[in-house]
């Protein structure tokens, strides 16, 4: 059965930690993932260092050693970092590619930076993901599979026979075999559901992750939308917020910065009414709470009833969403626990393991 793992905002939710404590306790046969590399998932393991960042592979894949990877025919990819992220986290025939995932080649970033510098693309990481679906859209690119025979490194992980994504599509199927689909970026940067021009250039709703990923959608056991307290945006002219903009001194904090091109992140408060509008289109069976430290600092400290901040948010979330999921993060999500006194309908205590 599938889980799909979405951000509700504008990216930068804490994805790449929460489904690293997913990989850890739920014991995922396969993790998928579409995107490109413009988007990193961030997290923390100590076997590399501490924090690690991903940008094609699945996280579910470096954490669990049993969990098989896959990057699906809707993916991006750029053959540099994908051999790298392979070889740094030990990944050689445990991390697989569709041969259809297109390839992103140096002229596709050229051509992003040109549109870019033109003012063309409001809040462009310029990895030249967009020009790659472009040329893709235009039948003009070339796919994994065209490559791989030609480069030699590339046949320990290109799926040519598709004999594995059989595998996954199996695993997907069969009942407490679980296959988690990891999407990228968030909602309010979706294509068709963000704020156009400032979007990228896909959707990211979980019709759109399972498309990319090449997962059916009568399979979907679990729809978990990620959520920061408060939402952020990439600096500059990056779109706007659809809540008051604050600054970093006024929780307390130093400017976070992007995971793949360093700029600072501006931050806003909650936004209700986007909130709203993402429920409405994803419709999500679970939420997670993110950087819930950001709210109140004791909760370190304090059980999650004797935080109001938190709490409160909380319970304005969960009159709208099932929310199981409560954390503190950065790169390492970690869980604090549902509310006490949450009534648990049958069936679903599981969703409250670990809980505080």
């Amino acid at each position: 059965m599938i889980w799909i793992v979405v951000g509700g905002q504008y990216g930068s939710e804490g994805k790449g930690a929460f489904c690293a404590y997913l990989a850890r306790g739920w014991g995922f046969m396969a993790a998928v993932r579409g995107g490109g590399p413009q988007a990193g998932h961030t997290f923390y393991d100590s076997r590399f260092g501490g924090k690690c960042v991903v940008r094609q592979v699945p996280v579910a894949c470096v954490v669990d050693p049993n969990c098989l990877g896959y990057i699906g025919p809707g993916a991006i990819v750029d053959l540099e970092v994908l051999r790298g992220e392979i070889a740094k986290y030990e990944l050689r025939d445990r991390c697989w590619v569709h041969p259809l995932a297109t390839v992103l080649v140096p002229e596709h970033k050229a051509m992003e930076l040109q549109i870019s510098e033109m003012g063309h693309i409001p809040g462009s990481t310029r990895e030249g993901v967009g020009a790659a679906r472009a040329t893709r859209a235009l039948r003009r690119a070339d796919t994994i599979g065209q490559l791989s025979k030609d480069i030699g490194w590339m046949q320990s992980c290109v799926d040519l026979d598709l004999r594995v994504y059989k595998q996954v599509l199996e695993h997907a199927a069969q009942h407490g075999h679980r296959v988690l689909a990891e999407g990228t970026q968030g909602f309010g940067l979706s294509l068709y559901h963000g704020f156009y021009p400032y979007v990228t250039s896909a959707d990211t709703t979980p019709a759109a992750v399972l498309s990319e990923c090449g997962l059916p959608l009568s399979n979907v056991e679990r729809t978990i939308v990620v959520l920061r307290t408060y939402p952020i945006r990439v600096g500059g002219q990056s779109g706007p917020f659809q809540s008051r903009e604050i600054d970093w001194p006024d929780i307390g904090r130093d400017p976070e910065k992007t995971t793949v091109t360093g700029r600072d992140r501006r931050i806003a408060a909650f936004e209700w009414h986007e909130f709203h509008r993402m429920l409405a289109v994803v419709r999500p069976d679970y939420a997670a709470l993110t950087f819930c430290d950001y709210l109140d600092k004791d909760i370190y400290s304090k059980p999650i009833t004797e935080c109001p901040a938190v709490h409160d948010f909380w319970l304005e979330v969960h009159k709208r969403v099932r929310t199981p999921w409560i954390g503190v993060g950065g790169e390492k999500f970690e869980f604090r626990g549902a509310m006490t006194g949450v009534i648990v309908p049958a069936g679903q205590e599981d969703l409250f393991h670990g809980q505080n």
